[in-house]
Protein backbone atom coordinates (compact mmCIF):
# COMPACT_ATOMS: atom_id res chain seq x y z
CA UNK A 1 0.00 0.00 0.00
CA UNK A 2 1.04 3.57 -0.97
CA UNK A 3 2.13 5.89 1.94
CA UNK A 4 -0.54 8.53 3.12
CA UNK A 5 0.04 11.69 0.66
CA UNK A 6 0.37 15.28 2.33
CA UNK A 7 0.24 17.82 0.16
CA UNK A 8 1.18 20.64 2.76
CA UNK A 9 4.30 21.43 3.89
CA UNK A 10 4.52 20.76 7.77
CA UNK A 11 4.21 16.68 7.02
CA UNK A 12 4.06 16.65 11.39
CA UNK A 13 0.56 18.23 12.05
CA UNK A 14 -1.36 15.94 14.42
CA UNK A 15 -4.91 14.56 13.36
CA UNK A 16 -7.09 17.35 15.00
CA UNK A 17 -5.02 19.51 12.42
CA UNK A 18 -5.63 17.91 9.33
CA UNK A 19 -8.60 16.27 7.68
CA UNK A 20 -8.44 12.60 6.01
CA UNK A 21 -9.71 10.79 3.41
CA UNK A 22 -9.40 7.04 3.29
CA UNK A 23 -10.95 4.44 0.58
CA UNK A 24 -13.93 2.93 2.36
CA UNK A 25 -14.66 -0.78 2.10
CA UNK A 26 -18.26 -1.27 1.94
CA UNK A 27 -20.34 -1.25 -1.37
CA UNK A 28 -17.62 -0.84 -4.55
CA UNK A 29 -16.03 -3.24 -6.93
CA UNK A 30 -13.86 -0.15 -7.94
CA UNK A 31 -10.73 0.84 -5.67
CA UNK A 32 -10.57 4.58 -5.48
CA UNK A 33 -7.00 6.31 -5.77
CA UNK A 34 -6.23 10.09 -5.79
CA UNK A 35 -4.55 11.28 -8.93
CA UNK A 36 -4.98 15.35 -8.93
CA UNK A 37 -6.27 18.07 -6.06
CA UNK A 38 -6.47 21.97 -6.40
CA UNK A 39 -6.66 23.88 -3.32
CA UNK A 40 -9.46 26.02 -4.45
CA UNK A 41 -9.64 27.51 -0.70
CA UNK A 42 -10.09 31.50 -0.21
CA UNK A 43 -6.78 31.77 0.83
CA UNK A 44 -5.00 30.50 -2.58
CA UNK A 45 -4.72 33.60 -5.13
CA UNK A 46 -4.02 31.26 -7.88
CA UNK A 47 -5.33 27.86 -7.68
CA UNK A 48 -3.65 25.03 -9.91
CA UNK A 49 -3.82 21.07 -10.31
CA UNK A 50 -1.25 19.02 -8.53
CA UNK A 51 -0.42 15.48 -9.76
CA UNK A 52 -0.59 13.56 -7.03
CA UNK A 53 0.10 10.06 -8.50
CA UNK A 54 0.31 7.94 -12.15
CA UNK A 55 0.12 4.57 -13.43
CA UNK A 56 3.55 5.16 -13.97
CA UNK A 57 5.83 6.36 -11.20
CA UNK A 58 4.19 4.93 -7.59
CA UNK A 59 0.74 4.74 -8.76
CA UNK A 60 -2.27 6.44 -6.86
CA UNK A 61 -2.55 7.09 -3.60
CA UNK A 62 -5.62 5.72 -1.82
CA UNK A 63 -4.95 7.89 1.40
CA UNK A 64 -4.32 11.47 2.09
CA UNK A 65 -4.56 13.95 4.72
CA UNK A 66 -5.29 17.61 3.77
CA UNK A 67 -5.69 21.22 5.44
CA UNK A 68 -8.92 22.58 5.94
CA UNK A 69 -10.44 23.59 3.13
CA UNK A 70 -11.90 23.43 -0.65
CA UNK A 71 -10.89 21.08 -3.37
CA UNK A 72 -11.32 19.63 -6.42
CA UNK A 73 -10.09 16.18 -6.48
CA UNK A 74 -9.85 13.99 -9.94
CA UNK A 75 -9.87 10.37 -8.41
CA UNK A 76 -8.61 7.37 -10.11
CA UNK A 77 -11.49 4.57 -10.22
CA UNK A 78 -9.77 1.01 -11.01
CA UNK A 79 -11.33 -2.46 -11.33
CA UNK A 80 -9.44 -4.80 -13.01
CA UNK A 81 -8.36 -3.71 -16.28
CA UNK A 82 -10.95 -0.85 -16.14
CA UNK A 83 -10.39 2.60 -15.08
CA UNK A 84 -12.01 6.18 -14.53
CA UNK A 85 -11.15 9.35 -13.49
CA UNK A 86 -14.27 11.19 -12.10
CA UNK A 87 -14.20 14.41 -10.03
CA UNK A 88 -15.25 15.73 -6.38
CA UNK A 89 -15.82 19.07 -5.41
CA UNK A 90 -15.29 18.31 -1.37
CA UNK A 91 -14.54 20.84 1.43
CA UNK A 92 -13.37 19.21 4.48
CA UNK A 93 -12.84 19.81 8.19
CA UNK A 94 -9.74 19.71 10.60
CA UNK A 95 -9.81 16.37 12.97
CA UNK A 96 -12.75 14.99 10.45
CA UNK A 97 -12.03 11.26 8.27
CA UNK A 98 -14.00 11.32 4.71
CA UNK A 99 -14.79 7.69 3.10
CA UNK A 100 -13.73 7.95 -0.74
CA UNK A 101 -16.06 5.39 -2.41
CA UNK A 102 -16.10 4.90 -6.34
CA UNK A 103 -19.44 3.94 -8.24
CA UNK A 104 -21.21 2.61 -10.97
CA UNK A 105 -23.04 5.63 -12.19
CA UNK A 106 -25.66 5.95 -14.96
CA UNK A 107 -24.80 5.13 -18.64
CA UNK A 108 -21.64 3.09 -18.26
CA UNK A 109 -20.24 5.92 -16.18
CA UNK A 110 -18.07 5.77 -13.53
CA UNK A 111 -18.96 8.14 -10.35
CA UNK A 112 -17.39 9.34 -6.83
CA UNK A 113 -18.25 10.90 -3.32
CA UNK A 114 -16.11 11.79 -0.93
CA UNK A 115 -18.81 11.51 2.53
CA UNK A 116 -17.96 12.12 6.60
CA UNK A 117 -17.78 9.03 7.82
CA UNK A 118 -16.72 7.33 10.99
CA UNK A 119 -13.56 5.18 11.20
CA UNK A 120 -15.56 1.55 11.29
CA UNK A 121 -16.01 2.01 7.62
CA UNK A 122 -12.66 2.99 5.80
CA UNK A 123 -9.36 2.04 5.86
CA UNK A 124 -6.78 3.39 7.89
Amino acid sequence: MLPVSKPYKNKSLSNDKIAMLRPTIENSTWVPGISEIMNKSRDIETPRWRSIGNSFIGGYPQRMNLLPGRYEIIFYCANGNSYAFPRAKVVVEEGKIYSTRCFNAVDDQVGVEVIESNINNVKM
